[in-house]
């Protein structure tokens, strides 16, 4: 179990975390839900990344300590954790 006893809120712009240039037109273009299943709550998927018109990406990823949130190395970083067997089939909006 994790001691949370010691963490503090905070509060971040995300533009200037993720994003190379957060000055730059960030209208999202497409969004990609990984292993995207249908339940009777709506829609559920493994990971989601925005891709944004300026070709910057967001991506979350759920599954370490809560939501990490980041660009192309968030993502990497998922990918380089799944299982050697896992298969990742990506459906785009």
């Amino acid at each position: 179990m994790v001691d949370l006893d010691d963490v503090v809120p905070a509060k971040s712009r995300i533009s200037n975390v993720i994003f190379n240039n957060p000055l730059l037109d960030n209208k999202v273009s497409e969004i990609v839900l990984f292993n995207m299943k249908k339940n009777t709550e709506g829609l559920v998927c493994d990971a989601l990344k925005l891709v944004l018109l300026n070709k910057q990406e967001i991506f979350f990823d759920p599954s370490f300590l809560g939501i990490n949130v980041g660009g192309s190395e968030v993502e990497e970083l998922w990918r380089d954790n799944q299982k050697e067997y896992y298969e990742s089939v990506s459906t785009i909006i």
